[in-house]
């Protein structure tokens, strides 16, 4: 179809023929209604419902792009068609696609939709369901021509971004939104709509590592960041003054910080500069400028649901590259306005680098599973044959993706789509060379080594069980331990974010079942605590408010055990300002002495010269008669730790912080025992640390050095001082390194195990929840579902490899497979 210019019918000049008109008009539109709204996805129990149908419908295909230059997308439509059927007969049911802006409005109101009318036509004829990013922070170049002012601006000058703030850029993002939705409202292939992609507030292609923010235009921005600091204070600028600590007369006056505040210790300075309000004032611009797309979907397309995108794992580890996107934020802004997302959407990729814990998605899922009351999908993830940024990474891609797709679905997400269907050798050219070699068959469209037949081995597989039988209407089990991620800490979200990872990735090896929360510990109630939840963990939580240090006291005498990592908890609240009471509390609760405390090494803000800068030799020696007893004393390069704690008011030092050359710093773990519960405090990051120099250096370097610390300390902490028992127990040679997960169904449960390690493992399964040998029927769910030969013992693990197992007390599976003879009747 040629490019055409949107317009609206002539308005009738009489009356005449009016009837004959408008009755086969108004049958034509009872006729579609039914379709509009019936013809697509809804979600039921977490998992989408066909409505046409009548069946759970769970997605398993590929993010495709076709038509996006930049990135080499440049397909013909003879090669999407071809790309389609070849991706169906790989068993995919699904895609993740998009329609760029530019390329479907190249001019300003002049629509070509030739191609996305050939894609859509295609895929509904193919019977293949479409999730579609629509929505777009990069404007086309019409729009950066004509309208300047709605541009954003970094402190230093223009950028390639929206403006989140001005009404032009919110009326166009709306206005492109709406007229792609009102052309496929009644299409039976779309699945939703994808409103935003990954929006920060920085150009996230920009090659600076400290990336440059936006917002600093006078013009919309400022203007908004003001209201927004009337909207918090009420109005006064009495209470803003007093929380920033600063003398301005009215909010005219206030002034956007124009960096990050970079010395940690200058706490009076990080509060002037009211930078965590202009965090939140980030978070709620891009939820506000995402409304203005939601609204426009939901109006176009009512019929039809819609979604947001965003970075599921870690995408930078330096604290001033926070994006300000805020899943919460996001979906309670939709909400409020009339405009409610139905599923969020995680581009989420796992690191093939043995030793590191983002080897699981889990962690990813479980930020949005946790905190948010909607569905999730998996719309990118990945692994590159021509990965650079992880040694060994590209031999695994294989084992890899089948490893991660099947974890996603048993963490909790609805659908998987996999980055990306074909390779990009463009992209080797450039720097960055990993993109090119994501896809399951090659730039040629021939499919790749081992790669292409794993996946379409895998998608079978899912067809066949079917995964609807299984996974609609199951639940996780309970949580064990609660970490606590409030909003406080939005001045380091970034490397709270790796930190939390790390300590997630090595609990969840140990059998844990951790879960996320962020409301205020004053109002952990009922609920949680009825759960079996035994523990809270605060994973570095230096900033909390005051109410949630005086709340500490009130869990331990509710018989929850609280471990402290890596900072004191709650020397300060969300703006820098000193908590009254903090010295007392840590040694009330923690049993430590912090009035000689201070950081001795903390990095996280500025880049170093490599990676590995950052971190710092630290060496750790445990007390001999401790919980940490039979451990040697070992050094690991950590990026923060602190000097100058000392056991008081009843705390026990299990370990000490020193030198290499053996000067005593300060204690490294302090435990306590309360009467109820007990507390564990250490000084050090046990999240986020790497192996020594001379280690990492060696040609027989350590490459599970990290998993191994970290598994020692945690299980010492977890298991033996807490005394907190797993719910899954893994035992055998590489056990250490396998992944279990489970989830509660209807009939019984699903066992999965990952091995993270390149190298096999043989486990045995422990658990107490377990109906016991003999008492239960193990299907191997990947194999065939053939009964496994020996139940949940001596199970072989290849490398990356993945097994999944359905559990059903043996009376109920024998009742299933045998049918039931009729009663007999007089």
């Amino acid at each position: 179809m040629p490019a055409t210019r949107t317009s609206f019918p002539n308005r009738p000049n009489s009356c005449g023929g009016f009837f004959s008109v408008i009755i086969p008009l108004l049958l034509l539109a009872l006729c579609l209604l039914p379709k509009i709204a019936t013809a697509g996805l809804t979600i039921r129990q977490g998992y989408f419902w066909d409505t046409d149908r009548q069946e759970f419908f769970i997605p398993h295909g590929f993010a495709y792009q076709i038509w996006n230059p930049p990135v080499f997308a440049t397909q013909t439509l003879a090669e999407v068609d071809y790309d389609l059927e070849a991706m169906q007969k790989a068993h995919a049911n699904s895609l993740r696609v998009e329609l760029v802006w530019e390329s479907v409005e190249p001019a300003e109101g002049v629509f070509r939709w030739d191609q996305a009318d050939h894609l859509i036509s295609k895929a509904e004829h193919l019977g293949l369901k479409l999730f579609i990013l629509i929505g777009y922070q990069y404007p086309p170049s019409w729009f950066v021509a004509h309208y300047p002012e709605a541009m954003a601006r970094t402190a230093n000058g223009p950028s390639p971004l929206l403006n989140y703030s001005h009404p032009r850029a919110k009326e166009s993002f709306a206005r492109f939104i709406a007229a792609v939705c009102d052309r496929y409202k009644a299409s039976p292939a779309i699945g939703g709509w994808i409103i935003g992609n990954e929006f920060a507030f920085y150009d996230l292609w920009e090659n600076n590592p400290i990336k440059n923010q936006v917002g600093y235009d006078e013009e919309a921005s400022l203007p908004s960041f003001r209201d927004f600091l009337a909207q918090t204070y009420g109005g006064s600028i009495e209470r803003l003054n007093a929380v920033w600590g600063t003398t301005f007369q009215s909010f005219a006056e206030v002034v956007m910080a124009r960096s990050y505040p970079e010395d940690r210790a200058d706490h009076q300075a990080i509060r002037n500069s009211g930078y965590h309000d202009l965090i939140q004032w980030r978070k709620r611009t891009i939820a506000d400028f995402l409304v203005a797309g939601a609204k426009a979907a939901k109006k176009a397309a009512p019929g039809q649901m819609i979604s947001y995108s965003m970075v599921g794992g870690i995408f930078n580890g330096l604290d001033p590259n926070y994006t300000g996107e805020d899943p919460l934020i996001i979906t309670e802004r939709c909400r409020a306005a009339g405009a409610p997302l139905d599923f969020i959407s995680l581009n989420l990729y796992s690191w093939a680098l043995a030793g590191h814990e983002l080897r699981s998605l889990d962690f990813g899922i479980a930020k949005y599973r946790d905190l948010l009351d909607i569905p999730l999908m998996i719309t990118e993830t990945g692994h590159s044959s021509t990965e650079t940024l992880f040694p060994g990474a590209a031999a695994r891609q294989t084992e890899a993706i089948v490893s991660s797709t099947w974890e996603s679905m048993l963490s909790g997400a609805m659908g998987v789509h996999l980055f990306h269907w074909n390779d990009r050798n463009n992209f080797l050219a450039t720097p960055y060379p990993r993109e090119a070699g994501f896809g399951v068959v090659d730039q040629e469209r021939r499919p790749k080594p081992k790669v292409y037949e794993a996946v379409r081995t895998m998608f079978q597989r899912m067809d066949a069980l079917p995964l609807t039988r299984f996974l609609p209407g199951s639940r996780p089990m309970e949580p064990d331990i609660l970490v606590y991620w409030p909003t406080d800490l939005d001045l380091s979200w970034n490397k709270t974010n790796e930190e939390t990872a790390s300590l997630w990735g090595g609990l969840r090896r140990l059998g844990f079942r951790p879960k996320l929360i962020n409301h205020p510990l004053a109002d952990l109630g009922t609920t949680e605590l009825e759960t079996k939840a035994k523990c809270l963990l605060l994973p570095r939580n230096f900033q909390m408010r005051a109410d949630d240090l005086s709340a500490l006291p009130n869990l331990l005498g509710r018989g929850m055990h609280i471990h402290a990592n890596l900072d004191l908890p709650g020397q300060f609240d969300a703006n820098h300002r000193d908590n009254p009471g903090w010295a007392a509390a840590m040694a009330k609760v923690f049993g430590v002495d912090v009035s000689q405390t201070r950081p001795a090494w903390e990095s996280g803000i500025q880049p170093g010269a490599d990676w590995s800068a950052g971190y710092t030799p630290l060496l750790l020696n445990p007390t001999p008669d401790g919980i940490l007893a039979q451990t040697q004393p070992q050094t690991i390069r950590t990026w923060k730790y602190w000097q100058g704690v000392r056991p008081a008011s009843g705390g026990t030092p299990q370990a000490w912080n020193e030198t290499e050359s053996g000067l005593r710093l300060g204690a490294a773990l302090v435990t306590k025992e309360h009467p109820l519960a007990r507390t564990a405090l250490n000084t050090f990051g046990l999240g986020d640390f790497i192996a020594p120099a001379s280690l990492m250096n060696s040609p027989g370097n350590a490459p599970t050095f990290a998993w191994d610390t970290r598994t020692t300390w945690l299980g010492k902490i977890y298991k033996n001082f807490f005394r907190i028992q797993p719910r899954i127990e893994l035992t055998g040679p590489g056990a250490g390194y396998v992944l279990a997960d489970l989830r509660r169904t209807t009939d019984g449960y699903l066992l999965a195990l990952m091995n993270e390690h390149t190298a096999p493992a043989m486990v045995s399964v422990r658990a107490n929840w377990f109906p016991g040998e003999g008492a239960a029927m193990v299907k191997d769910l990947l194999s065939g579902d053939a009964e496994a030969e020996h139940g949940l013992d001596r199970l072989i693990l290849r490398g990356d490899d993945y097994r999944l197992f359905h559990i059903t007390p043996k009376l109920q599976s024998r009742q299933e497979e045998q049918p039931q003879k009729e009663k007999e009747t007089n």
